[in-house]
Parts: structure tokens; sequence; C-alpha cells
């Protein structure tokens, strides 16, 4: 079962793959973000006890119009790429453990969408963005 784990613990290990996973999707936020994110509690590093090499990062809102929180999958590591298939089983624990009716996570990664209806997860929206 992964837990929650004080990202200070791991911070070396933790920078390194954000910024793996960043530099491979072009992401929009820095490894610094969210590791920010994780010491003000606003989002929360799960990762088994005896794998030092893979983790979840996770946070949760309330959705406006849904009548449940969603558990959102931030970013999600293993040094193996195979991160959602690795803890999809405890996201969904966790998520019922947090009450929440949804797990969400996004990707702009097109291998993704492949996994994700793997693990039962459906488009609910497409993102395109122009930078001006």
């Amino acid at each position: 079962m992964i837990s929650s784990i004080d990202v200070r613990e791991c911070r070396e290990f933790v920078l390194s793959a954000l910024l793996e996973v960043a530099e491979k999707t072009d992401a929009e936020w820095t490894p610094e973000d969210i590791y920010n994110a994780l010491l003000a509690g606003k989002a929360f590093l799960f990762m088994h006890s005896f794998d030092s090499e893979s983790f979840v990062v996770l946070s949760q809102y309330k959705h406006p119009y849904l009548d449940r929180t969603v558990l959102v999958v931030d970013v999600a590591y293993s040094k193996t790429g195979n991160a959602i298939d690795l803890h999809q089983q405890e996201l969904e624990e966790l998520a019922k453990a947090a009450e929440s009716g949804y797990i969400e996570f996004s990707s702009p990664r097109a291998g993704f969408k492949r996994v994700a209806e793997k693990h039962g997860y459906q488009n609910v929206c497409t993102t395109y963005r122009k930078k001006l």
C-alpha cells in the first residue's frame, strides 16, 4: 500500500523525477511548483515504503457541478513508466477513503489515452490552447 510521505525525506529524488516528467510533457509547472504545493499541504506525496522508484502527487478539489470531490493525480512517476498501472488500485482506495467520487488526471501524452481507457477513465474534455 502506498502511504503519504513528507517530501523532505526524499527531496532530491522527487525533484529529479519531477524535472524528468516536466521535460517529457512540456509541463506548465516547475518541479519547485509541485514541491512547494507539497510543503504547503496543497498536494500530497504518496509512495511505497519499499519502492523509492515511483510516486504519485495528489490533490483534491470540490467540483462546482458534481456532487463529490475529485481526487487529482497531479503527477504520477515510475522509473519503469507504468505509474498509473502500478498505482491504480491504490488510487481508487485513496479516493474512497477521502470520500472523493472521482479521480482525474491530465496528460498531453497520447499514450495515456490507452492507459486511461484500460482503467475505466473516460475523456470528459480535451483542452486546446494557442499561445499568443
